[in-house]
């Protein structure tokens, strides 16, 4: 089975042999699930957020992955994609019951939402810069 399989069982704990299935239910989930069983784009955002929020925390209690950068990297990841589902649904409901226009304008939030990318993008090369080279 490892040799068939291996490349879907290996980044993980051999007690996580599953989590694969786990990360595939929850890519369906919120592409196709989601979309079909709740209609309103309001509902859909919320069960988005629960989910991501379960699935963070599932992932930072269980520590799945045999690397603990893996394990930190997909927490940030789901982070990241929570903030972002976050801010979407905050501002859209803001901006609607906002009286004035100029309380819309959410340039910081906007910009850390950008810091945050930058950083899933930039952390594993920086941290693999440093692991090469040995300080002093």
């Amino acid at each position: 089975a490892l040799s068939c399989l291996g490349g879907l069982i290996r980044p993980y704990k051999v007690q996580f042999w599953y989590w694969e299935s786990v990360e595939m239910l929850r890519k369906l989930t919120l592409a196709s699930m989601i979309p079909m069983l709740v209609q309103t784009p309001a509902n859909q955002v919320a069960m988005a957020l629960f989910i991501l929020l379960f699935y963070l925390v599932a992932v930072v209690w269980g520590s799945p992955y045999t690397n603990s950068s893996q394990n930190l990297l997909q927490a940030y990841i789901q982070l990241t994609l929570f903030c972002t589902l976050y801010y979407g649904q905050y501002s859209a409901l803001f901006c609607q019951t906002s009286l004035n226009a100029a309380d819309c304008d959410n340039n910081r939030v906007e910009w850390s939402l950008v810091a945050m990318y930058i950083a899933v993008l930039l952390g594993p090369l920086i941290k693999t810069v440093f692991r090469a080279r040995p300080l002093g």
